[in-house]
């Protein structure tokens, strides 16, 4: 008797122990659970914050808005910004969707503008190449013409986290090449309005209305006629002009298209970004992160991206690439150059760059090669004879 009553004791003691067990287990479960999502949600919104934070230009901020070369020649770039922020400029607005976009027009040099140049660098003439002797150039009637890209506008375009000015040592080298500049600010990116950047690039047609819109400024007497637009854009900016020159309206008169470590869709560049994070993670994190940009931002996807839209350019288009970059992967460059439909496009991988550091690596082959492009871009489009338009 006594030793049944021990074994029921003992039994219901097991049982106790096992529900409680149970209980912890469930509990532990739970907060497992909860920890997970808690941490899949802090780092979606995380994620949500560093890609669409508006970007402040902040002038006592000199870094901010370098790519990382810059930064390690800070007091150089900032130079080279007050250097631009020198030449004869005008500030543009435009509205649209009850916001401001804002961009820097810098007109083409004209002969009292390069003489000051030449004295400040003691460099060649600003506005001459070493296309001058081109093949291409119309020398007819008699006319002798030392710029293969007089008329031609340079539409320069930053990346996520960049700014206006960030692009500033392209500018000048437009500039000096004898293009006129167009140096948009970006939705988001102040001066333009926006609380969120647009990196999902729904407002890529931005682009298009600026040409529209230079259009439309009536010319002053010493100014010269434009005839050609160049879209020029890096990371971000890269993107943006694809999606652009895969746009069924696009102007006639633009007549090439320069990327530069472009991504192929945002999807992509997102699990690319968060490759290293293990596979419960990574995919929850990205889906959280589109969940808050449509709640937030208003924004639920990115169709067409700027792969599907290569897939309708028929404008001549220069994909450039470093093939060190770590951010966005060179493959995305060279998927993007297998599917461009453009008769004319070329594909250049830049040895050692770093994301949107090919200018700095290549040294003057990247202005050779972007401008020889560019060059035989133009000789194309005089078959189609686009329209000369002039601006203030």
């Amino acid at each position: 008797m006594r030793c049944e009553m021990v074994w029921k004791c003992e039994l219901s003691l097991f049982t106790f122990d096992s529900s409680i067990l149970l209980k912890l287990v469930v509990a532990l479960v739970v907060i497992l659970i909860v920890g997970w999502i808690t941490h899949v949600i802090t780092m979606g919104y995380q994620l949500f914050r560093r890609t669409s934070s508006r970007l402040e230009l902040d002038p006592t901020d000199p870094l901010k808005g370098m790519s990382p070369s810059e930064r390690d020649l800070s007091d150089e770039a900032e130079k080279i910004r007050a250097d631009l922020m020198a030449l004869p400029h005008e500030s543009l607005t435009i509205s649209k969707d009850d916001i401001e976009l804002s961009a820097l027009y810098f007109p083409a040099f004209s002969d009292s503008d390069q003489r000051e140049t030449v004295n400040k660098t003691g460099s060649e003439h600003p506005s001459s190449s070493i296309f001058s002797n081109s093949a291409h150039v119309d020398k007819s009637a008699g006319k002798r013409c030392d710029n293969p890209f007089e008329g031609t506008c340079a539409v320069v375009v930053h990346g996520l986290h960049g700014h206006v000015l960030s692009r500033a040592t392209e500018a000048l080298q437009y500039l000096k090449a004898g293009f006129s500049v167009l140096m948009p600010a970006l939705r988001g990116h102040r001066p333009t309005g926006g609380a969120y950047t647009d990196l999902f690039l729904n407002h890529y047609d931005d682009l298009i209305l600026w040409i529209d819109y230079l259009k439309k400024i009536d010319a002053g007497e010493n100014q010269k006629k434009v005839r050609a637009f160049v879209f020029d854009g890096v990371s971000m900016g890269a993107s943006n002009v694809l999606k652009a020159a895969g746009d069924p309206n696009l102007p006639s008169s633009v007549v090439a298209v320069i990327a530069d470590c472009g991504y192929t869709s945002l999807r992509e560049e997102g699990r690319w970004m968060l490759h290293k994070l293990p596979f419960f993670l990574r995919f929850p994190v990205l889906a959280t992160t589109q969940i808050i940009y449509g709640v937030l931002a208003g924004v639920w996807g990115e169709k067409p991206t700027p792969l599907d839209c290569v897939r309708r350019v028929s404008v001549p288009v220069f994909i450039i690439h470093g093939d060190s970059d770590r951010l966005v992967p060179t493959w995305m460059g060279e998927q993007l150059y297998e599917a461009c439909a453009s008769e004319k496009k070329s594909l250049w991988i830049v040895p050692n760059a770093t994301h949107a550091t090919s200018n700095e690596f290549a040294g003057s082959d990247y202005t050779v090669k972007r401008h020889h492009f560019i060059e035989e871009a133009l000789h194309i489009s005089t078959k189609s004879a686009p329209d000369e338009i002039e601006l203030t």
